[in-house]
């Protein structure tokens, strides 16, 4: 037997990488590896963004619906008070209608709230809220209609509506935090 390698089998050579070699190769994994890497910080950072937007639409949509809500409530508290005041059957219908909105304004808000259980915890009291506040409303319009069109400003009625006007602000104020 010959110490001499057999060159008729070339898989037996050991293989002799020059230095350039070596460096080329190192190099040329680096470079992999950096751009292995950037792809996956791209990646989560499309990731982010794509969540964030996500999350400002979802906000957009509940500061949206708020805002309804409370000119629906304006809008039926003034209707309200028109009515009281100067007897005018158009306040009424106004009212009315504004009434008749509202539960489809919750309906919606509630949607656009399905995914938040904390968010939904508090539109189940501002609904609750809004009832009692309806509520009172067809009392202070049965108890004032037909009387002279002035409100007393020691009624506990009118007391009731300023807590309830109260609390409801309070929850949408939470509610607008939340988000």
């Amino acid at each position: 037997m010959s110490n001499h390698p057999d060159t008729r089998n070339p898989t037996k050579f050991p293989i002799t990488w020059t230095l350039e070699g070596k460096w080329v190769t190192g190099g040329f994994g680096l470079v992999l590896l950096l751009i292995g890497m950037v792809s996956f910080v791209s990646y989560q950072n499309a990731v982010q963004l794509a969540e964030s937007a996500k999350r400002v639409r979802q906000t957009n949509t509940v500061l949206k619906d708020l805002t309804s809500i409370s000119a629906t409530l304006t809008d039926a508290e003034a209707g309200r008070r028109g009515y009281i005041l100067f007897g005018d059957p158009a306040e009424l219908a106004r009212y009315i209608k504004a009434g008749g909105t509202l539960k489809a304004q919750i309906d919606r808000f509630r949607q656009s709230l399905a995914d938040t259980p904390g968010q939904q915890n508090r539109l189940n009291s501002l609904e609750r809220l809004i009832s009692q506040r309806l509520k009172l409303f067809e009392q202070s319009i049965q108890q004032y209609s037909g009387k002279p069109r002035q409100l007393p400003a020691q009624d506990p009625l009118i007391a009731q509506l300023k807590q309830n006007r109260d609390a409801i602000s309070q929850l949408t104020d939470a509610l607008v935090a939340e988000e």
